[in-house]
């Protein structure tokens, strides 16, 4: 799978880049791209919620990662969320209650908006 590939290259930090273009039928007919945050023509922010820092976590001295697949449609609407990559302690939770907060600008390729699945790794560090 495509996906987990990219997840593999960002995780063992190679700093390579993959990117597909899926078409997707229940999506309007056009495509989705697979992406990540930060990338060109990659979907963005427009309010990025900051999530919280879990109360245990902080009490214990834990940091974490999770990572998020984010489904954005071509108006820039967040339509899913999965989690890749979990993490204890309240991490996973703090982290799509922010994603479900925030707004975005879509993903665009050759000028038209277009939905996408974009990872996103959300990192939770003290201070």
């Amino acid at each position: 799978m495509e996906i987990a590939d990219s997840i593999k290259t960002d995780i063992q930090g190679t700093g390579k880049t993959d990117v597909s273009v899926t078409p997707k039928a229940e999506h309007g007919g056009g495509e989705i791209t697979d992406t990540r945050f930060g990338e060109m023509g990659a979907p963005a922010f427009i309010h990025r919620e900051m999530p919280f820092y879990p109360v245990l976590a902080r009490r214990l001295g834990k940091e974490g990662k999770v990572i998020l697949k984010l489904l954005i449609d071509r108006n820039g609407k967040l339509q899913n969320v999965e989690v890749v990559e979990h993490a204890g302690f309240g991490f996973t939770e703090a982290a799509v209650a922010a994603v479900k907060k925030s707004t975005y600008a879509p993903a665009r390729h050759n000028g038209e908006k277009i939905a996408a699945r974009a990872l996103l790794p959300v990192r939770f560090h003290l201070q």
